[in-house]
This record gives structure tokens, sequence and C-alpha cells, in this order.
């Protein structure tokens, strides 16, 4: 901690000594927070909004579609229950994958970073809404199919289980880092 002495312009005397922290907030700081909230919204007040918003979403998704996926996996029908030779086996094996398989979705998105931070996490956010519709209507099509396509639920629900659990990690991690680029640590002490 340093100190400041504020001397008059007329006279040499001390007026004040003040203890300036070295994380003091800035007057520009200081603005902001006051200003936070306002109802003048700023494109970065909008912007942190929206992320938190889109974090509060994705994350209700994640939580409703988890437990329907650990159902399916659990399944007698389509997945892996105990008809299906094993029982529940399979789950530490997909446990097991999702590190693996967080690595490999980490350096996609490394390498989507090119085209920058907002487009990757557009794309990737699409790709993870995408991809359980998607698994989704593959297995109303293999339920109304022949029995004979157990081995094709089973690897789409497996896959689904997988998916999820990594890409639940990566996007979470990028909502909040966009959260701490926009708003300062006095907002984000205040807010969070």
């Amino acid at each position: 901690m340093g100190v400041a002495i504020k001397r008059n312009a007329t006279t040499p005397r001390v007026e004040q000594i003040e203890r300036i922290s070295p994380n003091a907030p800035t007057k520009m700081e200081v603005a902001q927070d006051d200003n936070l909230y306002s109802v003048d919204f700023s494109v970065r007040r909008k912007s942190a909004l929206l992320m938190a918003l889109a974090l509060s979403v994705h994350l209700g998704g994640y939580e409703l579609a988890r437990g329907g996926v650990v159902a399916l996996f659990t399944s007698d029908e389509l997945g892996f229950g105990r008809s299906g030779g094993g029982g529940l086996s399979a789950l530490p094996l997909a446990v097991g994958c999702v590190s693996p398989f967080s690595i490999l979705v980490l350096w996609v998105y490394g390498r989507s970073l090119r085209w920058g931070p907002a487009r990757a996490l557009r794309t990737h956010t699409l790709i993870t809404s995408f991809v359980p519709i998607f698994c989704a209507s593959v297995l109303k099509i293999l339920e109304r199919s022949a029995a004979g396509e157990r081995r094709w639920s089973q690897f789409i629900i497996f896959f689904a289980f997988v998916f999820q659990n990594a890409y639940v990690q990566l996007l979470y991690a990028q909502h909040w880092a966009f959260l701490s680029s926009v708003l300062t640590s006095n907002e984000g002490k205040r807010l969070f």
C-alpha cells in the first residue's frame, strides 16, 4: 500500500493523507458500478445479461436432458439394462470415456477459435443443441424399426451420454469466461 499526499496549490501544507490500495477501483469502475442497475442499458450490460440468460438456458437444458439420457442408458429396451447382458456395466465405461472425449472436444474448440471467439462459441452452442435432437430423432426411428437394431440404439445412447457430459464442461466455462471479460471485478463481486 502506498501513501498519496495531496497538497494545496497555493500553500505547501499537507491537506489530506490517503492510503491507496493496489486493488482499489478506478474512477471509471466506480462510475460503472454506480450505473450498473440503471435503466440505461449499455452494450456491455446487454451482452452480460444475454450471456447470463444463455448460460441459464444451457444449464437448464443440460439438467433436463441429463435425466432423460440416464434413463435411456439404463433402460431395458433401448439401453444397457439388465436384459442387455451385463446390466449397468457400460456406465463406468461411458463415464471413463467422458475425459478423453472432452480432450477431443477441447482440441476441436481450440481449432475453431481461429474464426473468433464469438463465432466459435455460437457454433459450438448450436452443435450442443443439434446433437441431442439428432440423437433423439434417430432413437425414435430405431424404436419404430425392427428389434434387431438394439446395438445401434445402444451406440447412440452411449454417444449421447458421453457427448452431453463432455460438452457441458466446455460451454459452461466459455460462458463464464465471456462474463468475466465483460464485467469489471467490482461488478462481478456484486452480481455473483
